[in-house]
């Protein structure tokens, strides 16, 4: 039976050995005993190396986990705590309307605005130098947060990036040295070290590639220096024994796996998937402990279920692999799953696709059908979903719980959805048709807008009969991007983000005398950052 699984599971990636393209390096861990460990692919396209279980990867955003494990060592000796005011130990960060602790940066229900989506807004490109100090001024003079702490689940690799600089504060050692010291020494990962300086060399390095729309690998460069949000550079070898210590741990605090598999709490009682630095989804009833990490390029996802004693870990250097859905596959094949049958009143899902805006918080979302699956992108994640009732869907395969409900008749060409996000946070969808303005109204809208939480301003114009927004500088020269008129002052638009574009929405805002005095953004991780329209 064992042999039949890894030709199937061999299967999946067979492609990928041919054709001299960028692949994968994976492990399939059963009950202690690694029962498949294979790569497929070159590491470097240019010099023809093949990818092996040793190439070295930038791990991504599975970096958090470890920055969460060196807190736990930290609270465990009594020099933290996790229930700790942030700005007691980064008093940098200004203190806002209500308390922001530790726990909150980890359970990334803190608020504060991802650094990478910060970047976006203030025209800053991944190709570009970008150090740990950079990201910290930018997130250090945010004056407001999204929402009140523990009120929402919200992605934001600010929380892990500001938790590496508290590590360093609260040990007196640098990040980098304590992660080897303290975790990658005593569990014997030799290979593992956290990259904190994008010029030195990288023996073994499986370079990252996209595909351009013409079938042709580009190698990525991205110079934005990461930390406890995903600089760790390691192989899938070492990668093993940091999944081994799941089963018995080496390493302080001694009940550290429990720790870290601990949901979140909201304050409304409910609890959240996301634990400290690791994904708590089920997966057909079963637990599951996983994360996944992406950048230019890489698309990775480290899956632990618990009950099966099953471990899957899987490393490409492409940003074509859908990770997630690959590693669940893998599952199946494993432990003899299979997916439900269908349903007598399935709906016709391709009438569903299309985006779809929620005009309350500026959120977008994507609906697409995979076979009897929907696809759905929101809040710049992809979850896939299987119906559940006659207008219910749940999230079948997906980072955490997300539930759809389709309001209105049944028959619509495009009915509201009610989206139930991780957190009880409920959003109302709608597929609007774009609004017709006249040339004379764009006028009201056009002005210069300005924060002092961005190092740039906005310039809204109107350019042959359409409102576009762009950066006010001169070099390099900015992008113009159109503005899209949904009604009711809320415009769509679109910003270029990890070399594709990201969806969102500007909300024009109104003062007490009617006139335009500023706009509200809300794009990806952030929204809610307000922007005054300057006089003149």
């Amino acid at each position: 039976m064992a042999d039949d699984r890894l030709t199937r599971i061999d299967a999946l990636f067979s492609d990928w050995a041919r054709d001299k393209q960028p692949g994968a390096s994976l492990a399939v861990v059963s009950k202690g005993e690694v029962v498949l460990k294979k790569s497929y692919g070159l590491a470097d396209l240019e010099h023809g190396v093949p990818l092996s279980s040793s190439s070295i990867f930038y791990i991504c955003s599975i970096t958090k986990q470890f920055c969460c494990t060196a807190l736990l060592m930290l609270e465990a000796e009594g020099k933290l705590s996790l229930e700790d005011e942030v700005q007691k130990h980064l008093p940098e960060l200004p203190r806002f309307e209500h308390k922001l602790t530790i726990r909150h940066l980890l359970n990334n229900a803190s608020g504060l605005r991802d650094e990478l989506t910060l970047m976006l807004f203030a025209g800053i490109g991944f190709e570009q130098a970008i150090s740990r100090d950079d990201l910290f001024d930018l997130v250090t003079r945010q004056r407001t947060l999204d929402f009140q702490p523990a009120t929402r689940y919200r992605y934001s690799n600010s929380n892990f990036m500001l938790a590496s600089v508290i590590v360093e504060r609260a040990s007196g050692e640098d990040f980098r040295s304590f992660l080897k010291r303290r975790i990658f020494k005593p569990l014997g990962m030799n290979s593992t070290r956290l990259c904190d300086d994008n010029s030195e060399l990288i023996p073994g390095i499986a370079r990252p590639y996209s595909r351009d729309q013409g079938g042709n690998w580009h190698r990525n460069l991205a110079l934005v220096e990461l930390s406890g949000d995903g600089g760790i550079l390691s192989s899938v070898d070492d990668m093993l024994l940091w999944q081994a210590n799941y089963r018995q741990n080496r390493l302080q605090p001694a009940d550290l796996l429990q720790k870290l598999s601990t949901r979140g709490r909201m304050v409304n009682g409910h609890s959240i998937a996301y634990a400290l630095g690791l994904r708590t989804p089920e997966y057909r009833g079963r637990r599951a402990y996983m994360h996944g990490g992406g950048w230019p390029g890489y698309t990775h996802e480290l899956v632990h279920f618990p009950d099966d004693d099953l471990g899957i870990l899987l490393f490409t250097n492409r940003d074509d692999t859908r990770s997630t859905l690959l590693t669940r596959t893998i599952a199946d094949i494993w432990l003899g799953l299979e997916r439900p049958a269908s349903r007598s009143d399935a709906l016709p899902l391709e009438r569903l696709a299309g985006r779809y805006f929620d005009r309350d918080e500026g959120y977008t979302m994507v609906l697409a059908a995979d076979g009897s699956r929907l696809v759905a992108e929101v809040v710049d994640y992809k979850f896939w979903l299987e119906q559940t009732s006659a207008d219910r869907f749940d999230t079948a395969i997906g980072p955490h719980p997300v539930s759809l409900r389709l309001i209105g008749p049944a028959d619509a060409k495009y009915p509201k959805v009610e989206a139930t996000l991780d957190g009880g946070q409920v959003l109302v969808f709608e597929h609007p048709t774009p609004a017709q303005l006249e040339p004379s109204q764009l006028g009201a809208y056009a002005g210069t807008y300005a924060t002092p939480e961005l190092p740039v301003s906005y310039i809204v114009e109107a350019v042959d009969d359409r409102l576009s927004l762009r950066l006010d500088r001169s070099f390099p020269k900015p992008g113009r991007q159109t503005l899209t008129p949904l009604g009711d002052d809320l415009f769509v638009v679109q910003l270029p983000f990890f070399y594709k574009p990201s969806t969102g929405t500007i909300k024009f805002l109104h003062g007490a005398g009617g006139m335009v005095e500023g706009l509200r953004i809300n794009l990806g991780r952030i929204s809610n950052l307000r922007m005054t329209r300057r006089p003149g």
